[in-house]
C-alpha cells in the first residue's frame, strides 16, 4: 500500500469559524501565527496530537485477519492525490500597524515652539523680550523724565534777577510761617503770611519773592509771591503763600523787588 503523499490539518478560526486545511508539515512544535482572511482574527496554531500510521503491526486477530493500515482519526487526513483545486491555502496577512496619531513629518513648523519640546525655548524668548521692553522704558524714563504734576498754588519760578527795594510806607508783612510735608515722591515747602496795609490811604505793591538761602546767606533758589492785587487799601490785610518743591536750602526770606 503506498505511504501518503502529505497530510493536512484543518485549522478552525477562534473568530468566526472558517476552516482551513494547511499541511501538517508547517505547524511547527512552537506553533505558527495565522491570520483568517475573513475576519482578521490573529490566533497561533499549534501541531494536534495524533496516533502516528500503522504501517506493520496487526490491529485484530493477526491469525485470520490481513494487515490493516489506520488511518489518523483525529483532524488528519491522507490525501491520495492532492490537486492544487482540492487544497486550498490560507491567505496569509502580514499585521498592520497602525499610523501615530500625528505624523511628526506632518507637524506645522509651529508646533514643537508652541506645544512641543522647543515650548520651554519660547517661553524665556518671551521673559527675555519683555524684560528688555522693560529696562528700555526705564532708562527712556531716566533720560527724559516727565514733569511732575504741578501743585494748584505753585508759582512760576522768575529766570531774571531781580533788584530788592524798600518796603511800601505802612505796609507790614506778619504771621509768616513754613510747613514741610511729603506729596508723592517730593518734599513740599510751604510759606505763609499776611500783608497789613496800616496807612489810610491806598498803597501800591511791589512784587513779593519768596527765596531760599544757604549757611552763607546766598539765594539757591527764589520765587515770586502771586499777590490778588496790586494795589492794597487803606487799612487792610490779605494772605499769601508759595510753595517749593524739593528745597535744597537751609532757610528762606521774603524780599520786595521789582
Amino acid at each position: 500500500m503506498d505511504a501518503p503523499t502529505a497530510a493536512l490539518i484543518t485549522l478552525t478560526c477562534p473568530g468566526c469559524g472558517a476552516a482551513y486545511q494547511v499541511p501538517a508539515a508547517k505547524i511547527s512544535a512552537k506553533g505558527r501565527k495565522m491570520k483568517c482572511a475573513s475576519c482578521a482574527t490573529v490566533w497561533v496554531a499549534m501541531p494536534l496530537e495524533a496516533p502516528a500510521l500503522a504501517t506493520s503491526a496487526a490491529i485484530a486477530d493477526t491469525s485470520t485477519s490481513p494487515v490493516a493500515e489506520v488511518s489518523p482519526t483525529i483532524q488528519v487526513a491522507v490525501a491520495p492525490d492532492p490537486t492544487p483545486a482540492t487544497i486550498a491555502a490560507p491567505a496569509m496577512q502580514t499585521e498592520a500597524v497602525a499610523p501615530p496619531a500625528m505624523d511628526e513629518l506632518t507637524k506645522p513648523a509651529w508646533h514643537k515652539w508652541v506645544l512641543g519640546e522647543q515650548k520651554w525655548m519660547s517661553l524665556a524668548f518671551i521673559l527675555a523680550a519683555f524684560g528688555l521692553v522693560g529696562g528700555a522704558l526705564g532708562l527712556w524714563q531716566q533720560l527724559y523724565p516727565s514733569a511732575p504734576s504741578a501743585l494748584a498754588d505753585k508759582p512760576v519760578a522768575k529766570v531774571r534777577q531781580t533788584q530788592v527795594v524798600a518796603p511800601p510806607l505802612g505796609v507790614v508783612l506778619h504771621a509768616m510761617g513754613a510747613a514741610t510735608n511729603l506729596s508723592g515722591t517730593e518734599v513740599v515747602l510751604t510759606l505763609t503770611g499776611r500783608i497789613a496795609n496800616t496807612t489810610k490811604l491806598p498803597t501800591p505793591l511791589p512784587s513779593l519773592q519768596a527765596e531760599l538761602v544757604d549757611e552763607a546767606g546766598a539765594v539757591q533758589d527764589f520765587w515770586p509771591v502771586a499777590l490778588i492785587t496790586t494795589t492794597l487799601p487803606p487799612q487792610t490785610e490779605m494772605g499769601f503763600s508759595v510753595t517749593f518743591s524739593n528745597p535744597v536750602a537751609s532757610g528762606w526770606r521774603l524780599n520786595w523787588v521789582r
